[in-house]
């Protein structure tokens, strides 16, 4: 349902399933989120790099923000690439079948800047992620199994092995 192809080849189905799926607008950030925006306030974290693409770290207060996965925030039209906000993409009216969202100025697909199944990640992000774990002289890795690549691979960068700390419910602490 979340790949390119099905997002190519039946979006009507595609949308039904992501606006009905994967729209959280009423989650809230939690105690990790603030204390992350906490600490960046503080000087004391650089960025966040997340393949979530809630926003929640944003609406935690996060300036610096990587988000290798991209967000369902921003929208995006694949024909002349205007931008739109999640809000056009969910209302109703404009859509020629009331579930596909077009775009206004030339009448192509409006799609969530988000990397489906079958489609690389953002150089650009991967990059600025790999930049910034190869500098860091502290990496916190939360709320991930690592087990989905190639973020998981992102941990090779980090150079200072000696100062990983990995927080992870399932997993014990370790530093």
């Amino acid at each position: 349902m979340l790949s390119y192809r099905c997002f190519g080849r039946k979006p009507a189905l595609f949308f039904r399933y992501y606006k009905e799926k994967l729209i959280a607008k009423d989650t809230k950030p939690n105690a990790a989120h603030l204390a992350l925006a906490k600490l960046e306030t503080q000087g004391l974290l650089r960025a966040v790099i997340t393949q979530n693409v809630d926003g929640l770290h944003q609406a935690a207060g996060s300036k610096r923000v990587l988000e290798l996965h991209g967000s369902n925030w921003r929208q995006y039209c694949v024909k002349c690439g205007a931008r739109y906000s999640l809000e056009y993409t969910l209302a109703p009216s404009h859509n020629r079948d009331e579930v596909i969202p077009v775009c206004e100025q030339c009448g192509g697909i409006v799609r969530p800047d988000v990397v489906l199944y079958d489609e690389g990640l953002n150089d650009r992000v991967f990059d600025a992620a790999i930049r910034e774990i190869e500098t860091a002289e502290l990496l916190i890795v939360g709320g991930t199994s690592l087990a989905v690549y190639p973020a998981a691979g992102l941990l090779q960068y980090f150079t200072v092995k000696i100062w990983r700390l990995s927080i992870n419910p399932k997993h014990p602490v370790t530093i």
